[in-house]
């Protein structure tokens, strides 16, 4: 799966997240590798936000959220904007 990246914020205790636009083929999973401009960092969770309008019926979903393992928030701003790949399984 292929991308923009949007935003990027931490959550203390837990990670950074990197956002961005919502694909209906996003398939990617956790375990998957997150790649931006030669680096690459393990997906250790997915979110997909869900809305509900008034009437109670689902929006179809803007935004993926991942949370990324061993990187900083501020080592991944530089790359809001650019591009990005999910590649499966393990890599060397």
């Amino acid at each position: 799966m292929q991308g923009i990246i949007r935003d990027v914020f931490e959550i203390t205790g837990r990670g950074v997240i990197a956002l961005f636009d919502h694909h209906e083929d996003a398939s990617f999973n956790v375990g998957d590798w997150f790649a931006v401009s030669g680096h690459k960092w393990k997906i250790t969770g997915r979110d997909i936000p869900r809305k509900v309008d008034e009437k109670g019926e689902l929006i179809k979903p803007l935004s993926v959220a991942v949370l990324l393992r061993d990187v900083t928030k501020a080592e991944l701003l530089p790359f809001v904007g650019q591009p990005f790949e999910t590649i499966s399984g393990e890599i060397a």
